[in-house]
């Protein structure tokens, strides 16, 4: 269908080339970290304080399990964003800041991430 109203020359012009598309600033780039307004950053700084040191949840098989036995799979997803949502409060923090200070807390999530033997 879309091939019909555009062609690809008309998406090659509109379009940038993926070499230089980027999503988000770089960490490197605090002029468009520090241009993020105060309120939200301020609130991000505030939710990231509370999370340093943060005990990432245990993520255990037989909480996987429940969907397949109870056929409830909130209990799974309730621990599996405990895990996510903090790192990414984590992450925009240390954007914002550039300073370091989470970025062991950043690390410790990554790793229970990547423990996961089920994604």
């Amino acid at each position: 269908m879309l091939t019909q109203k555009y062609s690809l020359e008309h998406f090659r012009k509109v379009l940038l080339p993926s070499s230089q598309w980027r999503p988000y600033p770089v960490a490197a780039e605090r002029q468009a970290w520090s241009a993020i307004p105060s309120a939200v950053r301020d609130a991000y700084l505030a939710a990231a304080a509370s999370k340093r040191g943060y005990a990432w949840p245990e993520l255990p098989a037989t909480l996987f399990m429940g969907f397949a036995r109870k056929g409830n799979r909130s209990e799974y997803e309730a621990v599996y964003f405990q895990r996510r949502s903090p790192l990414f409060t984590l992450t925009i923090a240390e954007a914002c800041e550039g300073q370091g200070q989470y970025i062991d807390d950043i690390i410790n999530g990554v790793w229970a991430i990547c423990e996961e033997s089920f994604w």
